[in-house]
């Protein structure tokens, strides 16, 4: 529900949805775990949620990083404000 807030939010505005977003991933996994199909699906999906995490990592941070490589993350420039 925050995404669509046009005001700045923050980090801690999320925090009080991440448990439920974990419990729905978890169980979401489980129905697909049975099959090799969704099996699979789960490591792409981990996969790339890791690599999402590895390249935003500098920006929510706040490590110090080129205006460059934050022009990069702005995939969607209408939606992000760095």
């Amino acid at each position: 529900p925050w995404m669509l807030v046009a005001r700045s939010t923050f980090i801690y505005h999320y925090f009080a949805s991440l448990p439920f977003i974990m419990i729905l991933i978890t169980y979401i996994c489980s129905l697909f775990i049975n099959t090799k199909r969704g099996w699979t699906a789960i490591k792409v999906f981990l996969v790339v949620a890791g690599i999402l995490a590895f390249i935003f990592y500098p920006a929510w941070s706040g490590m110090v990083v080129s205006k460059n490589y934050i022009e990069y993350l702005k995939w969607l420039p209408d939606l992000w404000y760095f």
